[in-house]
């Protein structure tokens, strides 16, 4: 069994660096970087922490913030395959200003029963 690594992104889509359809599917030795099953989390500033969960087999054609195709295989190298982000969940809001010291997201996790773990201003959780 693949122990499932979570991935941290701060955008849903547009390609750019930190967006979800941005992360490769495999990593520069040609391994596979996201396996079924793993989760990701999309902290979005000034909007909401997005949950999804890899499905290796999906295939569906993407669908705004509910179906996440990604845009790479490795670098330079488009992907083609199955693999989509599937939203299985959407928690509060990001509203702060980062460094304004209010509520700055410092860390992000998932506890023993599956709950969202936030750590903000480097002490405080939620």
């Amino acid at each position: 069994m693949t122990v499932p690594r979570a991935i941290g992104v701060t955008s849903l889509t547009g390609g750019g660096i930190g967006s979800l359809d941005n992360e490769h599917v495999k990593d520069s030795n040609g391994n596979i970087a996201i396996n079924d099953g793993d989760p990701a989390f999309a902290l979005v500033q000034g909007d909401k922490v997005y949950h999804y969960i890899a499905n290796s087999t999906s295939g569906a054609t993407a669908n705004g913030i509910y179906v996440i195709v990604p845009l790479w295989e490795s670098v330079g190298v488009t992907y083609t395959g199955n693999l989509r982000w599937i939203l299985h969940g959407v928690y509060g809001s990001i509203t702060s200003t980062p460094g304004s010291g209010e509520y700055q997201i410092t860390d992000i996790r998932l506890d023993a029963s599956k709950h969202i773990v936030v750590k903000y201003n480097d002490t405080a959780e939620a």
